[in-house]
């Protein structure tokens, strides 16, 4: 009986080489995924970015046209500046710094929101290193709509 229950013992647990298997597996993946962690990070910092600008855009041309006040937007080359209109005739200016590995090949841009939210036709080129891709914004004449297009 008791040789029985040794072999059966013996046979359901882990040998120490399994055990260091495991371990160096779990080590592996941890290790690869502290490697992928930077671009990780970068690539939803320029999410971010990008998210912002686009609700900022939206934010001021509503603004824009609510208060029947000119807006501006300033793209320079480490940041984009949105000026609003508000309520009691003050300008509210956002700023919104690009991430590392996001350019802008222009220095200096400037485009101006009317009175009625009406934009004049423009491009921004914002250049990626982390993900290798252009992004391009094209505002439409008129209304300001907001195209975005990757190569």
């Amino acid at each position: 009986m008791t040789a029985a229950r040794h072999r059966l013992s013996r046979q359901s647990a882990f040998t120490f080489i399994e055990m260091i298997s495991v371990l160096f597996v779990l080590s592996l993946l941890v290790s690869l995924s502290f490697l992928a962690w930077p671009s990780i990070q970068a690539r939803q910092a320029e999410k971010q970015f990008f998210n912002e600008f686009e609700s900022g855009y939206q934010r001021l041309l509503n603004e824009a046209m609510f208060r029947n006040e000119r807006g501006r937007i300033q793209i320079l080359e480490n940041r984009v500046v949105l000026t609003y209109p508000t309520e009691t005739n003050d300008f509210y200016i956002k700023e919104i710094i690009l991430p590392k590995g996001l350019t802008i090949p222009h220095t200096f841009i400037e485009i101006y929101v009317s009175d009625e939210g009406i934009v004049t036709p423009a491009k921004i080129y914002f250049k990626s290193t982390n993900t290798n891709k252009t992004y391009i914004y094209n505002i439409q004449f008129g209304w300001g709509r907001l195209h975005v297009e990757t190569h």
